[in-house]
């Protein structure tokens, strides 16, 4: 257990995640931009945002299939790779390029999700840590991958 903790805060684990986001997203993209926790007197409530002035965070973006919904419009499924373990690094990184991820009530388009949810019913975020891995305490690679859930194929069709 402390070696995993110890793991964690050195940020020795890669993940990688699945995600779908609004229009169409082009085949690779790299973000780098600083995030930092800014009090919204709009929302009454601090919200993570882009900021020179925050913590650095980088994010790796493949498309990997995009598809004209017949509710959504042009929808794309994102592989995403992390660098940086940000809060809401993948969500915020993906709504400053203009390419919020359906579902998403904070960062993402109210419109887009009204329509995800009055047409196909989903009602999350549609963002999904597919590979989880890191070395163990004696060095060998240990990996986890998880199955997209159902209603990406249903998002996708």
């Amino acid at each position: 257990l402390q070696y995993i903790n110890q793991i964690i805060r050195d940020r020795e684990i890669d993940k990688e995640y699945m995600t779908i986001v609004a229009w169409e997203m082009p085949d690779h993209l790299i973000c780098e931009k600083s995030i930092e926790k800014v009090y919204s007197k709009k929302f009454g409530s601090s919200r993570m945002m882009v900021d020179p002035a925050g913590q650095t965070a980088k994010s790796e973006f493949w498309n990997i299939k995009t598809v004209e919904n017949f509710v959504l419009w042009a929808i794309s499924c994102v592989k995403v790779k992390l660098y940086t373990g940000r809060m809401h690094q993948i969500r915020i990184h993906l709504a400053s390029e203009w390419f919020s991820i359906l579902g998403d009530i904070i960062y993402g388009s109210a419109m887009i999700n009204r329509k995800l949810y009055k047409q196909l019913k989903i009602n999350r975020q549609v963002l999904h840590c597919s590979k989880y891995s890191f070395k163990n305490i004696d060095g060998k690679n240990i990996f986890f991958e998880a199955n997209l859930p159902g209603d990406f194929d249903k998002i996708m069709t």
